[in-house]
């Protein structure tokens, strides 16, 4: 029987198996029969800051083991972690394009991005930080450690964005693309090497501001 998703007045989107042939207002009903909360409606969003960004960023590897099911799974379990991995942010975002068409102000999209530039940080820091502390081979290890957490974060990020797309596709009537681990695998050593990259470059500009070295974690030595 084929799959029918709607979204309800609620917020949440919902994805149910009927008969064919079935109208809206049949999909709605069952919906409603199933969470009598669907009819609710949503409560308002808030703006997101620079606090909840670098949270919700700091956390993205929470995501992880949905990700790998997303990837490996059963259809099943590919089909629960979808669910998980798109969830909507409990916060309001401002986009760049937000910010140019007037939607939205160009303040909320800078503390979002810094937030979340910072949050991104957090866990491969920690984790080099730690490897410094062992013993002979901390020092050596430390990059690499980090940045496998790095790379973790950003295939992570990948099953996110092909699981976003898969339902935008289907909610658009289109086939969506299958899932592959190996374009998101390809992506995510492409962001970590262009962020290695990028600290070699701006080491002049942490030279010039330590305090902004000490921030990601690069003194400019």
């Amino acid at each position: 029987m084929p799959i029918y998703e709607i979204t309800a007045p609620n917020g949440k989107t919902y994805e149910i198996e009927g008969p064919a042939g079935a109208t809206q207002q049949d999909v709605v009903r069952e919906i409603l029969r199933r969470d009598p909360s669907a009819g609710a409606g949503a409560r308002p969003k808030e703006q997101a800051g620079f606090i909840s960004s670098a949270l919700e960023s700091a956390g993205q590897l929470g995501s992880a083991p949905a990700a790998a099911r997303f990837f490996t799974g059963t259809p099943e379990e590919q089909a629960a972690a979808k669910e998980k991995l798109t969830k909507p942010s409990d916060k309001l975002s401002t986009s760049f394009a937000d910010v140019i068409g007037g939607k939205g102000k160009f303040a909320d999209y800078a503390k979002q991005t810094l937030g979340s530039t910072t949050g991104a940080l957090a866990a491969p820091l920690a984790a080099a930080g730690a490897t410094m502390l062992v013993p002979g081979v901390g020092l050596v290890a430390a990059p690499f450690v980090g940045g496998a957490v790095l790379a973790g974060q950003y295939l992570t990020g990948g099953a996110e964005r092909q699981a976003q797309e898969q339902k935008r596709a289907i909610a658009e009537g289109r086939t969506p693309e299958e899932t592959s681990l190996g374009k998101a695998t390809v992506a995510a050593a492409g962001e970590t090497a262009l962020d290695f990259i990028g600290f070699k470059f701006f080491k002049p500009v942490f030279k010039a501001f330590p305090v902004v070295g000490k921030l990601f974690g690069e003194g400019g030595e």
